[in-house]
């Protein structure tokens, strides 16, 4: 099984993409690999990096393509993988269709929360060094959902609003029902 988490930045879908993985013994496959990554120096002098976010669909594609040609390796050495990612723009009906050549079944949930629960996220970003400033992730925020592009399938979705423990446990049950079906 493939389980694919998109949302907007800020949604806890790389956390509970990564809650679930070491929950259940799931493959969690790091997109963000694939991305072009710039270094910098921090102020107390120390190198350290971040991941360039695709600013265009062909930047995007770029990603995908190079995510899907791990695919068929993945799918042979892990019974359940899942990736996460913004997924908020139509290619991802492509990356879908192109994933269930290689999975069965393929589980796409779309995780939403409000903006303040999201600001609440983006401050522990920062405090990692993931993000630069709160500010700075709500203007992403904002540029992913004014990009937004409908989902063209029926797609679930996870309103994620809880801690991260019981946020995983209710998601994982609800991607096992979806399994299902």
């Amino acid at each position: 099984m493939l389980i694919v988490l998109g949302g907007l930045l800020g949604s806890g879908r790389q956390l509970l993409a990564r809650e679930i993985a070491q929950a259940h013994s799931v493959k969690l496959y790091e997109i963000k690999q694939h991305l072009h990554h710039r270094g910098y120096r921090t102020p107390e002098g120390q190198y350290s990096q971040y991941a360039v976010r695709p600013q265009n669909d062909d930047q995007r594609m770029r990603v995908y393509e190079k995510a899907l040609k791990d695919f068929p390796m993945l799918s042979k050495q892990y019974e359940n993988v899942i990736i996460e990612r913004a997924f908020n723009r139509a290619l991802r009906e492509y990356f879908l269709a192109q994933a269930r050549q290689f999975f069965d079944p393929v589980v796409f949930v779309w995780v939403e929360s409000d903006d303040e629960h999201a600001e609440r996220l983006m401050r522990r970003m920062v405090r990692r060094r993931l993000l630069r400033s709160v500010a700075g992730g709500m203007a992403i925020r904002q540029s992913q959902r004014a990009e937004f592009q409908p989902l063209l399938e029926v797609t679930p979705v996870f309103k994620n609003h809880r801690n991260r423990k019981a946020a995983a446990a209710e998601l994982w049950e609800m991607i096992q029902d979806l399994a299902k079906q």
